[in-house]
């Protein structure tokens, strides 16, 4: 599926891994703590930039089907800065 106008690279990405791993918005929120509602909003585009406090459990919550190395290209179209 190629995600719409509506949509992000990033909101693609995260729905796209989400769906492939079988899970719900609540069981992404149990396993990031990342309210449902911020979930939904980064999937639909309304969140084009999360913060990297959102973004690495996120990450974290979709292995293997995504890292955060893949979404971070997604909301940056860089590669994040190795520590």
């Amino acid at each position: 599926m190629i995600p719409s106008m509506e949509t992000t690279l990033l909101g693609h990405e995260v729905r796209r891994a989400r769906t492939a791993l079988g899970l719900t918005f609540a069981q992404v929120s149990a396993r990031t703590g990342i309210a449902t509602s911020t979930l939904h909003s980064i999937e639909v585009g309304e969140i084009k930039y999360p913060t990297e406090r959102v973004l690495r459990p996120l990450a974290d919550a979709l292995e293997p089907e995504t890292s955060y190395r893949d979404l971070a290209l997604k909301v940056y179209g860089l590669e994040p800065a190795l520590a």
